[in-house]
C-alpha cells in the first residue's frame, strides 16, 4: 500500500486562497464602502464595481473552502493525518488510492475523478456521508452549530452573486435582513447587492463576543477556524 497522502498541502492551498481573498477585500474596501471621491466619479472604481469585486473575492473564498473539504474529506479516507498529526478513526479500512477513496464517498465503483462531480455544498450531507467511514463521523459532524449556520448564510451569499434566479434573490433578501437586523416586512434598499452586506460592520451573527467588523471579515475568521477544526495544524 502506498504512503497514506498529506494534507499539509492542502492546508496550505487553502489558507493561501483565504490570504487572497482577504487581500482583495482589504484593497477595495474603502471604495465598496463609499469615498467622497469615488461615489462623485473622480476614483476610476466607483462603489459598484468595487462591491462587485467584494462578492467575487468572496466567491472565490467560498470555492477554495469547498476544494478544501473534498480533499481533507477522501484522504481521511486513506489515513492521512492532518498537519498536526490528528487523523480520524476509520470505520471501514482505508482506500487504497484515491480513486478508490472517491469511489466509496460516492457509492459508485465507477466514480472517476475526471469526469464525475461530488457535492460538499450541504453540511448536512457531508455529515451523513462521515458518519459512514469516520467513528461518530469526525471531524465533520462536530463542527459546532453555529458555524454550520453560518456556513449554509456564506452559501447563501455565494449563490447570490453567482446566479440571480427567484429562489437566489429570496434567500439572500431574507439573510440579508437577518444580517442588518431588520424585520422580515421591512424593504432593502433596491438592488442591494451581497457587496453591500458583505463591507456592512456588524458584531451580529457569529456569537457573543464578536468585534465590530464587515461581514467578510467574520466569514473569513469563520472559515479560519473551521480549517483548524477540520484539519488542525497544531
Amino acid at each position: 500500500m502506498p504512503n497514506k497522502p498529506a494534507l499539509k498541502t492542502v492546508r496550505k492551498r487553502l489558507d493561501d486562497s483565504l490570504q487572497s481573498a482577504g487581500d482583495l477585500f482589504v484593497t477595495v474596501q474603502e471604495h465598496a464602502e463609499g469615498t467622497w471621491d469615488s461615489i462623485n466619479g473622480y476614483e476610476t472604481l466607483v462603489p459598484g464595481q468595487a462591491r462587485r469585486i467584494v462578492g467575487l473575492a468572496f466567491l472565490q473564498m467560498v470555492i477554495a473552502w469547498e476544494d478544501f473539504i473534498e480533499a481533507c474529506f477522501v484522504r481521511y479516507m486513506m489515513g492521512a493525518a492532518s498537519p498536526s498529526g490528528w487523523s480520524p478513526v476509520l470505520r471501514i479500512g482505508a482506500a487504497d488510492s484515491l480513486a478508490h477513496a472517491y469511489q466509496l464517498a460516492s457509492g459508485n465503483p465507477k466514480y472517476q475523478i475526471e469526469s464525475h462531480f461530488m457535492s460538499w455544498t450541504s453540511w448536512g450531507d457531508i455529515i451523513d456521508r462521515a458518519r459512514l467511514y469516520f467513528t461518530d463521523g469526525e471531524p465533520f459532524a462536530t463542527v459546532p452549530r453555529l458555524s454550520r449556520d453560518r456556513l449554509l448564510d456564506a452559501t447563501r451569499i455565494r449563490n447570490r452573486v453567482a446566479h440571480s434566479s427567484p429562489k437566489v434573490r429570496s434567500e439572500f433578501v431574507t439573510l440579508a435582513k437577518s444580517h442588518l437586523g431588520l424585520q422580515p416586512s421591512d424593504v432593502l434598499p433596491q438592488g442591494y447587492s451581497p457587496g453591500q452586506l458583505l463591507v456592512h460592520k456588524s458584531t451580529k451573527c457569529f456569537g457573543a463576543g464578536t468585534s465590530m467588523q464587515p461581514f467578510f471579515l467574520h466569514y473569513l475568521g469563520l472559515f479560519k477556524d473551521m480549517a483548524d477544526h477540520i484539519c488542525p495544524t497544531s
